[in-house]
């Protein structure tokens, strides 16, 4: 049996402990939240809110910290997509090579051995097999820790091979309760046997209780107990808030979300979901559009996976199919004086 206690000292982080109303306080709030991150010590991140979409620019040293800001972003009430438009400081294509390599070595939820990394300006592509979905996004996200890296594109083939051993899984768990915003000033535990999960520890909302139980069913798992759990509203931190979006509601944001990203001026986009998995085809003119589309998909709630199918042309114009979402310049909003 594996057994672990996961938490950060609460006082570590500063977010604010009132509710905020309107997208300029929730902007206010995120960009409080963001500062007090100790793993975006060093980022330079500025926040703007429109109409519940939150736009994230500034720069940061690595994807996973870029994607940090968004999770960061998301968690926030009246927050229903987030664009991150952050930039990436560059590093040499040997290192990222270095730190990616050994980023999938020094770890035990993946097994590693047929994994095949190639890079070509600052983007990373995996190839090679795995045994499960997991292990294939799990992949992605430990090499989106690298200093450098702005985007991978994971090829990984499932086999559905394998068996994962309670180690691996229990690791997998860990990882997710460290980068999920909701949960990583508490103090929680884990313990996996034989597929079956245990957690032990207090949250501060029954959303909170729930969504730990939902993204504990992880590949290998098979049940998940929760007598050491509870529930203490003490720890509940306003402003922060579970979504777990329907079908129609992820979409909808999504595609919002595409219409005020200037980025994706002149892109073509079809945005089609099934299960939690946003299936992103059509065309765009650059790799880096590719990119942005797929980012903001990643952190739309109830969006579990992305398969980017996303056609790059070159700047060649392509008429678009019934379905698709034709991107011209992103909607004037009229803002106060």
């Amino acid at each position: 049996m594996l057994a672990v206690a996961i938490g950060t000292a609460a006082s570590l982080y500063a977010s604010p402990q009132v509710a905020p109303h309107g997208d300029s306080e929730v902007a206010d709030f995120i960009q409080v939240d963001v500062n007090a991150d100790t793993q975006l010590q060093g980022t330079a991140i500025q926040v703007r809110v429109e109409s519940g979409v939150a736009i994230i620019t500034g720069s940061v040293r690595s994807l996973e910290q870029a994607e940090r800001a968004s999770a960061r972003a998301i968690a926030a009430g009246g927050v229903r997509a987030v664009i991150n438009q952050v930039s990436i400081t560059p590093e040499s294509a040997a290192d990222i090579l270095k730190g990616a390599r050994s980023a999938l070595e020094k770890q035990r939820m993946v097994r590693a051995d047929d994994i095949r990394v190639s890079i070509s300006g600052g983007r990373v592509s995996l190839a090679g097999k795995v045994g499960t979905s997991d292990e294939k996004d799990l992949a992605r996200q430990l090499v989106s820790t690298v200093p450098g890296v702005v985007a991978i594109k994971n090829d990984l083939v499932v086999t559905f091979e394998g068996v994962r051993d309670d180690s691996q899984v229990e690791e997998q768990i860990r990882f997710m309760i460290r980068q999920d915003p909701l949960y990583d000033t508490l103090q929680l535990s884990v313990s996996v046997d034989g597929g079956t999960v245990r957690l032990g520890g207090e949250v501060g909302s029954r959303a909170e209780y729930d969504r730990l139980i939902r993204r504990s069913y992880v590949t290998g798992i098979t049940d998940v107990q929760i007598s050491g759990l509870s529930i203490d509203h003490q720890l509940a931190m306003e402003g922060l808030s579970d979504k777990d979006f329907t079908k129609k509601e992820a979409v909808l944001a999504l595609q919002d979300a595409y219409q005020r990203d200037s980025r994706l001026q002149s892109s073509t986009i079809r945005v089609e979901m099934n299960d939690g998995v946003i299936r992103l085809s059509g065309h765009v003119d650059q790799a880096a559009q590719s990119d942005a589309a797929e980012s903001t998909a990643r952190v739309t709630p109830g969006v579990l996976r992305v398969a980017n199918e996303l056609k790059i042309t070159g700047g060649a114009p392509m008429a678009a199919k019934p379905g698709e979402l034709k991107l011209a310049s992103p909607p004037t909003v009229k803002r106060r004086k």
